[in-house]
């Protein structure tokens, strides 16, 4: 083990660790683009990357098929809800971070066809993020920072897709941490 790589955690096998750091990896990447953009992209680019990445963890749920991949290309899975949907019925999912993980859907789908500039001072949009349970404890002691409330909800999302679903437990992260 090189000074920098951090011992695993007692009682975490070694595969959740190295996805823990790979989640690690993936905040840190998307952290430094989202905070560059506009609200409008960076409400997009977040968004649709917990999107490709809950695409990408139910695909290892299914057998190694080129049809699987055509449903997700081109078919039932192709898009967000359904790929929410089917996390939630498969039991990766809690009741709350289904619900926010449908907000998310909807402000990112918002910010993506709204035919006017599109931000998070939008009325809207803070409604959205306001509902949500991921962000209330955030807007609650944060100032109502909302970009920042985005941002955290879809990282904690992130984290419970690629812990739960690629370790295909149910559940490894216990979801009430972030959904209380």
């Amino acid at each position: 083990m090189t000074e920098s790589a951090q011992p695993p955690a007692p009682g975490i096998p070694p595969e959740v660790h190295a996805d823990l750091d790979a989640w690690g990896k993936l905040v840190n990447e998307l952290s430094a683009d989202y905070h560059r953009e506009s609200d409008r992209a960076a409400v997009v680019l977040a968004i649709s990357r917990l999107d490709f990445e809950l695409g990408e963890a139910l695909k290892t749920l299914f057998v190694d098929d080129p049809l699987v991949a055509k449903k997700f290309d081109h078919g039932m899975f192709q898009h967000f809800g359904g790929r929410i949907d089917l996390a939630f019925c498969l039991g990766f999912l809690s009741k709350p971070l289904f619900d926010d993980m449908h907000a998310l859907r909807k402000l990112r789908n918002r910010f993506a066809h709204h035919h006017r500039h599109a931000d998070l001072s939008d009325a809207e949009a803070r409604a959205i993020l306001s509902r949500m349970r991921a962000t209330s404890q955030i807007l609650k002691h944060a100032a109502k920072d909302f970009r920042n409330a985005c941002f955290v909800a879809v990282a904690s999302a992130l984290f419970v897709v690629r812990l739960n679903i690629r370790t295909k437990a149910r559940p490894v992260v216990p979801q009430d941490a972030f959904w209380p």
